[in-house]
């Protein structure tokens, strides 16, 4: 029996064979042209593109159907490479130099924009071609008419180990009977990453294990309670990753209540909402109805939309974020290309500058609002004066509907996400101009490390119980019950056993998360004692390790 450390991303246990998962390789021929035997080149690579676009297209409908449209968006960032005219401009001028056939040409530029990555670690530059090598991959075999084959046998109900994985790889392999997902790259935002959660497997990153040591005939166990990645697990030890009796009440070993909130993009209706034990919907992502728009939707079209969501989940309430375009974000109706998107014109800072298109989504939400209850966030506040001016044309819209004999909510509750170090220092001023907050956990974490958590160039120091921001969450906590404000914690410390359990010891109450995550957190919180969890909390916050912090929960999670 061999046990590993890995990061549990997703929550479950499984137990099946071991299978070691490699793309298919095959050779990039490199040979000299003729000036002559350019423009051929040339269009051999134009009708490359053409074909590759159309087989992203055609894998994000299938994505779409197979995992949902959130998950799917990830073949955005693939399809806007194709669309990029500076790595087409490149690509052009390294066959006219180098004299280089189409395929090599190809390799050399990925090649160099990878190096890039490497060396600069830009923000844009993580962003935009993290999915680079994939897409390369895909022009070349195109180029090629190359086809893969399938040279292996996935056995039944297998646990899957790989390196890495590219959205590619996890479009071939969603058909296969797959129990669980095993990576040795780190990186949680990574795009195939985001991708494979959709099919509803444990998962885990970052285990530190070799291809040597995974035969075909090894058994794994994979348990996220424990977190443990066990190969050939003894018989006795198997019992521990058995699922538990459903708990439908979200209450503490010690008799504390939590409430539970569902983070949701699409419409959940009300029986589903009950049948979940939830409160309402915290977090619906407005942005999700635009992405994949040529044009920005109609005031008529997005009431639309928000009245399905609200009239479905009534008498729940739902929180209507406004639109968060930006960062990982893309969007086709955002024509500008900001150099560095995660600190640029995203979310409010977008809203506040085109104000025509954030009033005709305020307007819209705000009839909605006649429907059912709802509750407007605003995303990345930085400062009181955002707040301030966005509830001033929030008021202008008021005004407007009535004078159009519109009816709506006229006491519809204001809240901010608190995901900026600029927004935790100065809690105080925004507390009078609204009437809730939501944390907004990956933001912080990656703001206050300043860390970009889509480069796994840096992705070993995205640690959420960094002593920073245990810190900043305590703050936050204590500030919301001096200031009487309800605060809700959302993104992946809400969802993740180890760290929702911090948060827990915290102080929070209140969580945002996914539906697939309820029921296992609900086991969690059964078994945990508060008064346990804020004994640890205290050691944890003068930790100077973060990994020693979280190692603390992680400890407790196993033996409850």
């Amino acid at each position: 029996m061999l046990e590993l450390k890995g990061q549990f991303i997703t929550q479950g246990s499984a137990y099946g064979p071991a299978f070691w998962y490699e793309r298919n390789v095959f050779s990039i021929p490199c040979f000299d042209i003729t000036k002559e035997q350019i423009p051929h080149e040339l269009a051999r690579l134009k009708e490359a593109r053409k074909k590759t676009k159309k087989q992203l297209l055609l894998s994000k409908e299938e994505a779409v159907r197979t995992f949902g449209p959130k998950q799917a968006k990830v073949f955005d960032i693939q399809i806007a490479l194709l669309d990029d005219p500076y790595l087409e401009q490149l690509e052009q001028e390294t066959l006219v130099k180098s004299l280089k056939n189409a395929e090599a040409c190809l390799d050399i530029v990925s090649n160099r924009c990878l190096q890039k990555i490497k060396e600069t670690c830009i923000v844009k530059t993580g962003e935009r071609y993290l999915e680079l090598e994939d897409v390369t991959i895909c022009l070349i075999k195109n180029l090629l008419n190359y086809t893969d084959k399938k040279v292996f046998s996935l056995p039944q109900d297998c646990i899957l180990f790989a390196e890495k994985l590219e959205p590619s790889d996890v479009m071939s392999l969603k058909d296969e009977k797959i129990v669980g997902l095993v990576l040795t790259e780190n990186c949680f935002a990574a795009h195939a990453v985001i991708l494979a959660r959709g099919m509803n497997i444990p998962i885990v990153l970052g285990a530190d294990v070799k291809k040597e040591q995974v035969s075909h005939n090894t058994w794994v166990q994979l348990d996220s309670k424990s977190g443990a990645v066990v190969l050939n697990p003894v018989v006795a030890s198997l019992t521990a990753s058995l699922p538990s009796q459903e708990i439908t009440d979200p209450i503490s070993k010690d008799g504390v209540c939590v409430d539970f909130w569902l983070t949701s993009g699409s419409v959940l209706p009300a029986e589903k909402i009950e049948l979940l034990g939830a409160k309402g919907i915290g977090l619906f992502r407005s942005e999700e109805i635009f992405l994949n728009q040529p044009v920005f939707l109609s005031e008529e079209e997005q009431f639309q939309a928000y009245k399905d969501r609200v009239m479905a989940a009534a008498p729940y309430p739902i929180v209507l974020r406004t639109l968060d375009i930006g960062g990982d974000k893309t969007a086709d109706i955002v024509k500008s290309k900001d150099p560095n998107p995660f600190l640029g014109l995203r979310a409010i800072r977008y809203c506040l500058k085109h104000q025509k298109v954030f009033k005709t989504q305020l307007r819209a939400m705000l009839r909605a609002s006649a429907f059912g209850s709802i509750r407007i966030l605003y995303p990345m506040i930085s400062g009181v004066m955002e707040l301030i001016e966005a509830n001033t044309l929030l008021e202008q819209c008021k005004k407007e509907l009535q004078q159009q004999g519109i009816a709506f909510d006229e006491n519809v509750p204001v809240g901010c996400m608190i995901e900026i170090p600029s927004a935790v220092c100065t809690l105080d001023q925004l507390a009078p101009h609204c009437q809730f907050w939501n944390v907004g956990t990956n933001d912080l974490v990656q703001y206050t490390l300043a860390m970009d958590r889509t480069n796994s160039q840096v992705s070993h120091w995205h640690n959420m119980a960094h002593p920073a921001i245990l810190r900043s969450l305590k703050w936050i906590v204590d500030s919301a019950s001096n200031f009487n404000q309800p605060v809700c914690l959302c993104g992946e410390m809400a969802g993740l056993a180890a760290t929702f359990l911090i948060c827990l010891g915290l102080g929070f109450r209140s969580f945002s998360i996914y539906e697939d995550q309820i029921p296992y957190l609900k086991q969690v919180l059964h078994r945990a004692s508060i008064k346990d969890l804020s004994k640890i909390t205290e050691d944890a916050l003068l930790a100077i390790d973060a990994v020693r912090s979280l190692d603390l929960f992680t400890q407790y999670l196993a033996v409850i």
